[in-house]
């Protein structure tokens, strides 16, 4: 996978291109990428809705998810944002809820 063509929600680069090692692509082109967390052992799940396509986005079509040691799966990680106005290297993976819930989360994206 080629993480260099990923952004984060404000056009950022990404921290951890080690996040996207073990992936795979369904049949209708998602692309689903698996990381085991380090100490934590927490399972790390990051989805692309749309594949290969652009705009490789966290926030707009990259999504992640964890999975923690008690089998709890959650929408997103403490260093994952989702924030307009943020600049962590991880912003937009945790937009997830707000996707989810928000049916004007996609009209209002910059």
């Amino acid at each position: 996978m080629d993480f260099e063509k990923y952004r984060t929600l404000r056009n950022g680069r990404p921290q951890n291109p080690n996040y996207f090692n073990d992936c795979i692509i369904t049949n209708d082109g998602m692309l689903f990428c698996f990381n085991r967390g380090g100490s934590t052992q927490d399972l790390y799940i990051f989805i692309d809705v749309n594949g290969h396509k652009n705009p490789n986005k966290f926030g707009y079509d990259t999504f992640g998810f964890y999975i923690s040691i008690d089998n709890q799966m959650l929408e997103s990680s403490e260093n994952w944002s989702c924030a307009m106005d943020g600049d962590n290297a991880m912003n937009g993976l945790g937009c997830v809820r707000k996707a989810t819930y928000n049916a004007n989360y996609f009209k209002n994206l910059p």
